[in-house]
């Protein structure tokens, strides 16, 4: 997957020497513009889950939380790939969403 059209995001794990993390993939499913808001943010319940994937083995250190970025990509064919790396030691989880979108 190329660069282009690529956004990552920077996370933190909500516990001290937690060593795992459930990573929830949601599509929004409704009207064009959306009819409830939370802020200004659409609700989990309004959205369609695509995936879920469990990034475990980190190494946050004792009393310490581990940071980690998450890579989302579209390829040319429509697909979505996703890439989350530990910042400290380098452990990444690739993914991709296999079903067809739409």
């Amino acid at each position: 997957v190329g660069k282009d059209g690529a956004f990552t995001e920077s996370y933190t794990t909500r516990f001290p020497e937690q060593s795992s993390v459930r990573l929830d993939i949601l599509q929004y499913r409704g009207e064009r513009t959306p009819t409830t808001y939370v802020g200004n943010r659409v609700t989990p319940q309004e959205c369609e889950q695509l995936g879920s994937w469990l990034f475990d083995d980190l190494h946050p250190g004792k009393g310490k939380h581990a940071d980690f970025t998450v890579t989302f990509a579209v390829d040319r064919d429509g697909i979505l790939h996703l890439e989350a790396v530990e910042t400290a030691t380098g452990h990444r989880l690739q993914a991709q969403v296999e079903r067809g979108i739409g």
